[in-house]
């Protein structure tokens, strides 16, 4: 930060003269030990000169680029769409340079896998900066957004990163990270676990995605109702005791403390209802009853059953184009015939049993189109055999980092520019005006739901 910088945020404010000194210092040596890399991203590349190399200007957005992470609702969210955007892209540009080189016969390159890439996923957790508007964006802002993680394989020469992975999974196992987006889009989950998904759209089936909502807004609603109980809230103290009567009176004490102005327990009896009839109360206070007695169990049995009304209310799944880079194009429906090949992270595939453990869902990452293999931590010379190759034709695995993705894509793939069709807020009432390339992905967004459930939530957060 320059001096100038400096004083505009308080007069007389200056730069420490050994601090400034010391940061140079490690700019210039990152400078030089990225050279392999900055030399092939940057035809004008000085080892001498930060500003052509780890500050050399990559791109320009049209509006500031933030991840959902402090968002009051997680949302859709052009960011996270940028970087899952580029988890794919670059992984089928690969593809497609690699068959262009074997004169575009497969059979020339034996053993490489020319299945393009359908999805990719990014969770909000790895993203870290921000992108500013209108002011030139260079490798090292492209590279804090994706910063995370170090190669297991010590031979590589750009260790920096987690590597890319290339994964398979079933329909039913897509339907599943499909659900935990719901579940991350209805603010139920940390921001960290939200899944950013690229080359697929999901819609919902509107009974299971009703019933889904009943049960997640149980589950809040039973959750602040303790919470405001162990803080010494009386009135939340009267909703629980008329819940624990529930299996004997079937809910005559709610339905009495909810007509006498309690409003734990009018919650408990409309749930996502704004206005339930006598037959929509009867179906809101058996999902009230299922989610209690699961509490009994602990929160992972809570946790698990709002995650399975969550998959059984995904429908359809439809994928866009290998060269549908933006997601903007019309997707067709996925039959569930073959397995989809996925990008992630090393990271992510680490993680996918504390998935199961945590949401009580399992979902497989298979090492190939068939077979039963399925990559796992217990076995990680498999899964490091599975690391994406960003040069096929150079001997080893020269790994695709995660930031060397989003790098390629912002630069070559989009021009040089982040264009208005990544455009999103923090306000998740606002989606109509997000661009194009968040909206078409999250054609079946369920704002009004969303809205019932964190209005519910935030009134109860009031409430006495």
């Amino acid at each position: 930060m320059t001096d100038a910088s400096l004083n505009a945020i308080h007069a007389g404010l200056k730069s420490d003269a050994a601090t400034a000194g010391l940061i140079a210092a490690t700019d210039q040596q990152l400078n030089k030990n990225l050279a392999p890399l900055l030399a092939q991203s940057f035809p004008d590349f000085d080892p001498a000169s930060v500003g052509k190399g780890i500050y050399h200007p990559v791109a320009v957005a049209a509006q500031d680029m933030v991840s959902n992470d402090k968002n009051p609702v997680l949302s859709p969210n052009g960011l996270g769409d940028l970087a899952a955007d580029s988890v794919r892209n670059v992984p089928n540009a690969i593809i497609s340079q690699t068959l262009a080189a074997v004169g575009g016969n497969p059979a020339n390159l034996p053993g490489y896998d020319f299945t393009p890439y359908q999805m990719s996923v990014v969770a909000t957790g790895v993203l870290r900066g921000t992108l500013p508007a209108a002011v030139p964006l260079t490798f090292a802002d492209i590279y804090n957004i994706l910063p995370l993680g170090i190669s297991p394989d010590s031979s590589q020469a750009l260790p920096i990163g987690y590597p890319l992975v290339s994964t398979y999974i079933e329909l039913a196992d897509l339907k599943k990270v499909c659900a935990l987006q719901l579940i991350g889009q209805s603010n139920l989950i940390s921001s960290s676990f939200y899944l950013n998904i690229s080359g697929v759209r999901y819609s919902l089936k509107p009974a299971e995605s009703y019933a889904y909502f009943k049960y997640a807004t149980a589950a809040a609603v039973l959750d602040i109702t303790l919470r405001k109980q162990a803080g010494g809230s009386a009135a939340a103290l009267q909703a629980l005791l008329a819940l624990f009567n529930l299996g004997m009176d079937q809910g005559t004490a709610l339905r009495a403390a909810s007509g006498a102005g309690n409003p734990y327990a009018a919650a408990m009896v409309k749930l996502n209802d704004a206005n339930p009839d006598s037959a929509q109360i009867t179906a809101n206070l058996q999902a009230l009853g299922d989610v209690a007695s699961a509490a009994i169990v602990g929160t992972t049995a809570v946790t698990a059953m709002v995650v399975s009304k969550a998959v059984a209310a995904i429908d359809t799944v439809a994928g866009f184009a290998a060269t549908d880079s933006r997601n903007t194009g019309q997707p067709a429906d996925l039959s569930g015939t073959t397995r989809i090949r996925t990008s992630v992270d090393l990271y992510a595939v680490l993680l996918i049993n504390a998935v199961q453990s945590q949401f009580g869902v399992a979902i497989k990452p298979y090492q190939a189109a068939t077979g039963s293999t399925v990559l796992s931590p217990a076995d990680f010379p498999t899964l490091l055999a599975n690391r994406i190759d960003a040069a096929p034709a150079t001997a080893g695995v020269q790994e695709l980092k995660e930031w060397m993705a989003l790098l390629s894509n912002v630069g070559s793939g989009l021009g040089g520019t982040i264009a208005s069709e990544y455009a999103s807020t923090p306000i998740f009432t606002q989606f109509a005006s997000f661009g194009s390339a968040v909206q078409s992905r999250n054609a079946t967004y369920p704002i009004a739901a969303i809205g019932q459930l964190v209005g519910t939530i935030a009134a109860l957060q009031q409430a006495p």
